[in-house]
């Protein structure tokens, strides 16, 4: 079979209506190795602004580098939020969530193994981005131990 990289779509639950692609993702491929997947997509509190981590292939791995990307809403703009890492990484699934309160002004995310809303400390890091902008900055290094690092109440 083949599969299509996946998309963010915005639509009227309430009125209905036809949906509005918000991405453009258009590769196909013979493989779910080969496509784009959309992980751990969050919405603003305000409703004017949509993250997610985007990775290639279905699978949790190190060696393909997964990301977080910035929707603005308001304006259509897609931004790259994390820095690419050739070597692989991944975003731990849940772990992106807005700051700022009503109105945010940036994301936090984990890197660390995806497909867990746990990791290993040696493997976590917490990075934060203003919103709009493709330059991350890490904000808790790994600890020393076998403590575990979960981001949460960030609203």
């Amino acid at each position: 079979g083949m599969f299509e990289d996946s998309n963010v779509f915005r639509f009227d639950i309430e009125n209905g209506g036809q949906a509005v692609m918000l991405t453009n993702n258009v590769g196909v491929g013979a493989a779910a190795a080969n496509v784009l997947n959309i992980e751990s997509l969050t919405i603003s509190a305000d409703g004017n602004h949509v993250a997610y981590g985007q990775r290639r292939g279905t699978a949790s791995t190190v060696t393909t580098p997964e990301n977080v990307f910035h929707l603005n809403l308001t304006g259509n703009v897609v931004t790259q939020c994390s820095t690419s890492n050739p070597l692989g990484q991944t975003i731990t699934d849940g772990s992106i969530r807005f700051v700022g309160g009503a109105t945010p002004n940036g994301l936090v995310w984990s890197l660390g193994t995806g497909a867990a809303t746990t990791v290993s400390v040696t493997n976590a890091i917490v990075q934060y981005a203003a919103l709009g902008s493709s330059t991350p900055y890490t904000i808790s290094a790994p600890p020393a131990g076998t403590r575990l690092y979960q981001v949460i109440g960030t609203h």
